[in-house]
C-alpha cells in the first residue's frame, strides 16, 4: 500500500511512527547517512536505547518506500 497522505499513514499506523518518519526524513534532507541519524535519534532522546533506535529506524527505512507524500 502506497501511503498518499498523513491520514493515511496515521490511519494504519500511529502518530509515534509519522512523527519518526517526519524527523529521520528531515535528518537524510540535510545530508546525514544512516549512522548519524541514529547518532542524533538517541541524543536527541528520540530513541532511548540502541535496540529501540534501530527498531525505529527499521520501521523507517521500510515505511519511507511507501510514502507518496515525500518523494
Amino acid at each position: 500500500m502506497t501511503y498518499k497522505t498523513k491520514q493515511e499513514l496515521v490511519k494504519e499506523t500511529n502518530f509515534r511512527t509519522l512523527g519518526i518518519i517526519e524527523y529521520v526524513n528531515e535528518l537524510k534532507q540535510q545530508g546525514l547517512n544512516d549512522r548519524q541519524i541514529q547518532a542524533k535519534m538517541i541524543v536527541d532522546k528520540v530513541s532511548r536505547t540502541p535496540r529501540a533506535t534501530q527498531m525505529n529506524f527499521s520501521k523507517y527505512k521500510n515505511i519511507s518506500k511507501q510514502i507518496g507524500w515525500i518523494k
